[in-house]
């Protein structure tokens, strides 16, 4: 049984950002286990010939003692329409393998793409992605994410975007916005228009 992952970018059969998910691993088996770890998330974790070139998902499972990896390759998918869902009790802080709450609500979608998730009122993610917005001058950014997500930790860092309270009240502010994660690069994502985020 592995409760917690860490899903990362394998690019070309390079690790993208492996110290960013070295941290939250540490962080969030401390959380869970109540200790840090006696080893690193990617010990012992090779890269089989056949996904030495383009974009794959690494998805390295934990428990207290061990890790397991799993290499598929990946494809981005269109993500669109957003609706905005309203669900106060989710909690999903650590990377749980666990996403049955999550999967549920994804089932209100309709006919968008995901759900952005709302905490009274307060904007948190979507599903899978960590949520930007442009206000015109800066990129701005959930300050309380559902999960606090390894590429919007470095974007915060590299100073290029700015984590801030962000309410339902704000959207009409905003003129686009991005999803980010480990495998969709904040550079390479395409601004959407505030007209796909529908209630």
């Amino acid at each position: 049984m592995y409760p917690l992952f860490e899903t990362l970018c394998l690019l070309d059969g390079e690790i993208r950002h492996a110290e960013w998910h070295e941290r939250r691993f540490a962080h969030s088996y401390f959380r869970e286990f109540g200790r840090l770890p006696s080893f690193s998330l990617l010990e012992g974790i090779c890269i089989p010939e056949e996904f030495q070139k383009g974009k794959n998902r690494l998805r390295i499972l934990y428990n207290s003692k061990e890790t397991k990896g799993e290499i598929e390759p990946y494809q981005t998918a269109p993500l669109y329409r957003l609706r905005l869902i309203e669900a106060p009790e989710i909690d999903y802080s650590l990377k749980w393998r666990d996403r049955s709450a999550l999967d549920q609500l994804k089932l209100q979608r309709g006919d968008a793409d995901d759900v952005l998730i709302l905490q009274h009122g307060a904007i948190r993610d979507t599903s899978y992605c960590n949520v930007v917005f442009f206000d015109g001058k800066d990129w701005l950014t959930p300050s309380t994410p559902l999960l606090e997500g390894t590429a919007r930790a470095r974007l915060i860092a590299e100073g290029k975007i700015v984590p801030r309270e962000l309410t339902l009240s704000d959207l009409p502010k905003m003129q686009g916005f991005r999803l980010v994660n480990a495998l969709r690069e904040f550079e390479e994502e395409e601004t959407r228009g505030m007209e796909n985020l529908v209630l």
